[in-house]
């Protein structure tokens, strides 16, 4: 998992990779947002994982339809990689936790994107890089 992440920092993304790093990111959004939906009676935690799979399943689709546009085949790499091993196993994890503990970790991640608007962000990165080129 680790050497995933450390032979991705030494080599700058292209944005077919950029592009696949953003979508998997997305879906990995979607799959925890599920799992919330599927576990969680809180009326909170709904209502942010009912959001999460709106909002992230619309930026999926822009970033879709922007690489369609631009002629762009997203393209798997080591980074992507680490992101769907390192979230399936945290998904397994979570998968286990029952009751009240098994809200906890969605109102984390709810206040830490309540700060920092992910879905936004990579959005706003990947047409960047698009647009450069």
């Amino acid at each position: 998992m680790a050497t995933h992440f450390a032979a991705a920092q030494g080599a700058k993304p292209t944005d077919p990779q950029i592009a696949h790093i953003a979508y998997t990111a997305g879906v990995i959004d979607i799959k925890a947002a599920q799992l919330a939906l599927k576990k969680s009676k809180n009326k909170e935690v709904v209502a942010f994982a009912k959001d999460m799979v709106r909002d992230h399943g619309a930026v999926n689709q822009k970033a879709l339809a922007l690489v369609k546009r631009l002629n762009v085949t997203p393209q798997d790499n080591d980074t992507s990689k680490g992101l769907v091993q390192t979230a399936d196993t945290e998904r397994a994890t979570l998968a286990k936790l029952r009751g009240a503990e098994s809200t906890r970790p969605m109102r984390q991640t709810r206040s830490a994107i309540t700060r920092r608007s992910t879905a936004r962000s990579k959005a706003c990165l990947f047409q960047a890089r698009a647009t450069r080129s």
